[in-house]
């Protein structure tokens, strides 16, 4: 298998402000195209089965020096400040054994 790992953010939106909360990680989607050129894949998704609203779930292919880029510190600022989730976001990083990809 793939050495690649993959990352799973989970974020819990503060209620109304969903929109926001989605503009903000598609901008940060955008940087990480822009900067981080090992990265294969960046999706974010609205989960819409969730039993306490939706929750917006970021999959990213590969995890290198994601964390302190100055894009992704500006990110936590602005999910602070605005008050966009209701708890710290959930971070799974899970490592392929098996299956394929079309």
């Amino acid at each position: 298998m793939s050495e690649e790992i993959q990352v799973i953010a989970i974020f819990h939106p503060t209620p109304g402000k969903e929109n926001r909360l989605q503009q903000i990680l598609l901008d940060l989607a955008s940087k990480v195209r822009e900067n981080e050129q090992g990265v294969k894949k960046y999706q974010a998704f609205e989960q819409i089965d969730s039993q306490s609203g939706s929750n917006v779930v970021l999959f990213q292919e590969t995890f290198t020096t994601h964390l302190s880029s100055p894009y992704f510190t500006s990110t936590g600022e602005i999910l602070a400040k605005e008050e966009l989730i209701t708890k710290p976001f959930e971070v799974i990083v899970l490592n392929p054994i098996g299956g394929f990809t079309r």
